[in-house]
């Protein structure tokens, strides 16, 4: 376990080395299934799922696009508002932003939740990860399989990453894997985010930008916090907690 820790660890350093000569972007769809998100739910009443069935149910979930572009320097991945499928719920749309300095280990990201805006400047928060021997294809790619927990929202996250493409990120704030993150899965498929495109580009163009926006500074612990308080708040009005923040 050591010598893996010691690989993982080596590997996120050289990020920046191996990225010197090309940038990567890498498109996913992200596909939550709010009926299995309620049923799971052991605080809602049987009326309240029942009736989530019956609206969320029927129809097939549309997945969101998303893009990680990755250059020497830093990473970036947000949503694809260009190419948004039309849905009534986009409403229920959370603006996030994940920036990631790779030289200095910095998260930078942006965050819309609860009616207010959050900015992070502060390193990068360390995940423990159990790696497990299962592999799959995702995207073209062998994956091997790997897990963590949420402990705010109590979330348990499979990941599947590829030796393949030893870039140590993954889409929204996972990282750290000895390679690419390919596919996330939140909570048994509640929320599943997958690779579809992968583009190794051999130039060296620095990545975009998102515009700067504003919003109170905090800090990984606080934001977490406020999401703890949050989901304790509707577990205890038995609401879902998920219809406003980001599952």
């Amino acid at each position: 376990m050591k010598k893996l820790t010691a690989r993982i660890v080596y590997l996120f350093l050289l990020v920046p080395v191996l990225l010197k000569s090309q940038n990567t972007r890498i498109q996913y769809e992200r596909t939550v299934n709010w009926s299995k998100i309620v049923q799971s739910l052991s605080f809602m009443s049987k009326e309240e799922k029942d009736r989530m069935a019956m609206g969320w149910g029927r129809g097939k979930a549309v997945p969101d696009p998303y893009i990680l572009t990755i250059d020497s320097v830093q990473a970036v991945y947000e949503i694809d508002e260009d190419n948004l499928p039309r849905s009534e719920y986009y409403w229920r749309r959370e603006k996030e932003i994940v920036h990631t300095q790779l030289i200095s280990k910095k998260k930078l990201d942006y965050v819309e939740v609860l009616g207010k805006s959050f900015v992070f400047d502060e390193d990068l928060p360390k995940i423990k990860w159990k790696i497990l021997n299962e592999i799959k294809e995702v995207a073209g790619y062998v994956c091997m399989k790997a897990e963590t927990m949420d402990t705010v929202r109590n979330l348990k996250i499979t990941a599947w990453f590829t030796h393949e493409i030893p870039i140590s990120l993954g889409p929204e704030n996972y990282y750290g894997l000895p390679g690419l993150i390919l596919e996330l899965s939140k909570n048994e498929d509640c929320a599943v985010i997958t690779a579809t495109k992968i583009n190794l580009k051999n130039w060296n163009q620095p990545i975009k930008l998102p515009k700067k926006k504003k919003g109170k500074k905090t800090t990984s612990a606080k934001y977490n916090a406020l999401i703890s308080k949050h989901i304790k708040e509707s577990i205890a009005a038995q609401r879902n907690p998920y219809w406003s923040i980001h599952y």
